[in-house]
């Protein structure tokens, strides 16, 4: 084991097809197996693909071989947002790196240590916030950082483990990532900088009928605690009970996402997580002009084909409509393709770590 320390990043989108599908760095704080599975399905792999890969994983969890720590599987959650430190990185007490093969890995570890799969790539990318599917805002690089797998296994310090069981969601990703940048700045000699940069992007405006969003009604501070939300969540971006947006699957592969008082720009930003295959990675940017904060369902059935506005209403399996047009016809909002100045990470140098 060895000392990670100081800055730089890491974690989230692996699309090789000789790299496993969905297992990436990502700090999802050790939820149920079915979490797990759900997001290693998601990711830009093909369907039977993902699903023959998440039977393997339930295999190798049921005989037991899966840590009841926290084991980081898939890509989301994701921000629009590159993570920059504001302060001092916190870092792994200690941390463990080894090169990885093409096939499943059981990996064990106590609860206080963080275990991660997944390309160097994924692992800037979630270590800055890169948006899954987004593989342009991460530019620079020698070829083996889209295709050598590692396994991390980071010590948490005691005393921030002992905060991490009462923190929020967002800051517990938010801390993880921060950690993953101290070891990739230790251990890969990762250097970065940042630049704005033209890019496609969305901009989700109001359809001219106008929004159908309502408004969040004020809380009731007699009424009982409101529900978090399940832990299987497919996607989900939660500050407080009050301040939520999650997104379920069904049995049919549609999506359902649950909003509790958020801002259209909040959504705006979580859009490309919930519906990163659609967006094709693409950034989506707020011009609804609405500030409110809003409570409302969304559902829609991901397009395999679906790249943009006008693609087909609906999958073959359910009834669900696209993105595009669920968002038009249930929220009275739409997805305008337009160039916007978005902010990428540059890769400077970048050396393989030594394993140990």
């Amino acid at each position: 084991m060895r000392k990670a320390s100081q800055q730089v990043s890491e974690s989230a989108s692996q699309r090789k097809a000789k790299a496993m599908p969905g297992l990436l760095l990502g700090v999802l704080d050790g939820g149920p197996l079915e979490r797990r599975v759900v997001r290693l399905l998601d990711s830009r792999v093909p369907w039977a693909r993902r699903w023959r890969w998440a039977a393997m994983v339930g295999c190798v969890a049921m005989m037991g071989m899966l840590s009841t720590g926290l084991v980081v599987f898939g890509v989301r959650p994701v921000l629009a947002q590159i993570l920059h430190a504001s302060g001092p990185l916190p870092s792994f007490e200690v941390a463990t790196i080894k090169r990885a093969g093409d096939g499943p890995v059981a990996i064990t570890g106590a609860k206080n240590v963080l275990n991660s799969i997944g390309t160097t790539k994924a692992m800037i990318e979630g270590a800055y916030n890169i948006p899954y599917g987004a593989d342009d805002r991460l530019i620079g690089g020698p070829s083996w950082v889209n295709s050598d797998r590692y396994i991390v296994q980071g010590k948490l310090p005691d005393e921030l483990f002992a905060k991490w069981q009462t923190m929020p969601v967002n800051e517990r990703r938010t801390q993880g990532s921060l950690m993953k940048q101290a070891l990739l700045a230790d251990r890969f000699k990762l250097k970065v900088h940042f630049e704005m940069r033209e890019l496609p992007v969305y901009e989700l405006v109001v359809v001219k009928g106008g929004a159908k969003l309502k408004l969040t009604k004020p809380v009731d501070p007699n009424a009982p605690p409101a529900a978090t939300g399940p832990l299987s969540a497919y996607y989900m971006d939660r500050s407080s009970p009050e301040h939520s947006l999650i997104v379920n699957r069904n049995a049919q592969g549609a999506l359902e996402m649950t909003t509790t008082g958020m801002t259209p720009a909040q959504v705006a930003a979580d859009l490309i997580g919930a519906a990163g295959d659609d967006l094709g990675g693409r950034t989506v940017v707020n011009k609804t002009g609405l500030d409110g904060q809003y409570d409302f369902t969304l559902k829609w059935a991901p397009q395999q084909t679906a790249s943009a506005p006008g693609a087909d209403n609906a999958s073959p399996e359910n009834e669900a409509p696209s993105i595009f047009t669920a968002l038009e016809e249930q929220l009275g909002l739409k997805l305008v393709p337009a160039k916007g100045m978005v902010e990428v990470v540059v890769i400077d140098s970048i050396e393989r770590p030594t394993e140990n």
